[in-house]
């Protein structure tokens, strides 16, 4: 058997910095407590132009119940698409329901997209 010639490594969560760690943070307290003003305060000019506080509470309507009775964050790994860091995170519920896949996309501190599925 031939040996590759780059070396084959596992799929494993990075090391998220502390900033990044803080702003997911900050977002889902925010979509917790429903406060539309505190989510997009850490957005770039075009995050905040993309999202309406009509599509914001719809979103925090769905999932401030379920961050509410408590979850953790599992870092799933980092992406680096169009000049920005995309980080991944799982949410895991304590209400045992299914897991939430977080994107959050930073560029010089500054968030430039979220996503929740």
């Amino acid at each position: 058997m031939k040996k590759p010639s780059k070396p084959v490594t596992g799929a494993r969560a990075s090391e998220v910095p502390e900033d990044a760690k803080a702003i997911l943070i900050g977002l889902l307290a925010a979509i917790e407590s429903a406060n539309y003003s505190q989510f997009i305060a850490y957005g770039d000019a075009g995050f905040k132009a993309s999202l309406s506080e009509q599509q914001f509470s719809v979103v925090s309507g769905a999932v401030s119940p379920r961050l509410k009775k408590g979850y953790r964050s599992v870092s799933l790994g980092d992406l680096r698409q169009q000049g920005y860091k995309v980080y991944l995170w799982a949410l895991r519920f304590t209400d045992a329901g299914d897991d939430l896949l977080v994107l959050l996309s930073l560029k010089d501190g500054t968030v430039g997209g979220f996503s929740i599925q």
